[in-house]
């Protein structure tokens, strides 16, 4: 049976440090563990920069081929730029539009250069439970996959690093997860609504939020919640399950154990 999550995948035709196939690691992993055809919906999208239209069709392909939706827009970008952030941006309203994710209740946000890996229960297990928070807890904006052993003391030196104003709470069940005020485009599950309407409430009022794709529509977001309530992000904790990073050059990609949990 199909679930109500729509998977929503942001690749690009860049690629990272010359490596063009990450995203097809990043597929492979996810469908391995939760089918690409179990989703309610399937969509990808690609940034196509100039020239790199044959790629572009090769990634369309091998996408289409698991099942995804394709939607794909010709920008120039660079990383680490205001461009970058304009066009994540964008790219993200496109996908949050889309008639068929908004049918979804909830949707998993994946960069492309992201890996799963359960520790406890299958990934369908945390598919549930994320969804399960969002349904019953309307102040969380985002259910978080960490990256990082140390999540909590991660997001508290925020504080220190950044002069940012970072929480950390305990929830109700703090085995599986706890609140955070952080949030990131590291996978993580949310409602597309919400999405939508803080990209369009960044869009319709220039200067007010950064143009960031995290630390712009974090703020927007939250300012849906009861007092712009600081830990609105709920974060799986990292003996539940952790996302690995591979977005890197070769052989400098976070550690990936191989004896994770499969149902």
């Amino acid at each position: 049976m199909k679930n109500n999550i729509a998977i929503c995948l942001f690749t690009s035709t860049k690629g990272h440090f010359g490596i063009v196939t990450r995203y097809r690691e990043t597929v492979k992993s996810i469908n391995s563990q939760a089918p690409i055809h179990d989703f309610g919906y399937a969509i990808a999208h690609i940034k196509v920069s100039d020239g790199d239209e044959e790629m572009a069709d090769e990634m369309q392909l091998f996408l289409e081929l698991y099942g995804f939706e394709v939607y794909r827009t010709n920008a120039e970008w660079k990383h680490h730029d205001i461009s970058h952030q304009q066009e994540y941006l964008n790219d993200m309203y496109t996908v949050f539009s889309t008639d068929k994710v908004l049918e979804c209740d909830h949707a998993l946000f994946m960069e492309d250069d992201m890996i799963l890996v359960p520790r406890k229960n299958s990934l369908q297990y945390y598919m549930h439970s994320a969804t399960k928070i969002l349904r019953k807890e309307p102040e969380i904006i985002s259910v978080r996959i960490p990256r990082v052993e140390n999540e909590k003391f991660r997001i508290e030196d925020l504080r220190r690093k950044h002069s940012i104003d970072a929480v950390v709470k305990e929830s109700g069940r703090p085995e599986l997860y706890f609140y955070g005020s952080d949030f990131s485009n590291n996978p993580h599950f949310c409602r597309p609504r919400d999405m939508r309407n803080a990209l369009l409430l960044i869009i319709k009022n220039p200067g007010v939020f950064m143009v960031h794709s995290e630390m712009g529509l974090g703020p927007a977001l939250k300012y849906f919640t009861l007092n712009r309530r600081p830990a609105s992000v709920a974060v799986f904790d990292p003996s539940q399950i952790v996302a690995r990073h591979i977005g890197s050059e070769i052989g400098e990609e976070e550690a990936i154990e191989t004896n994770y949990y499969y149902e």
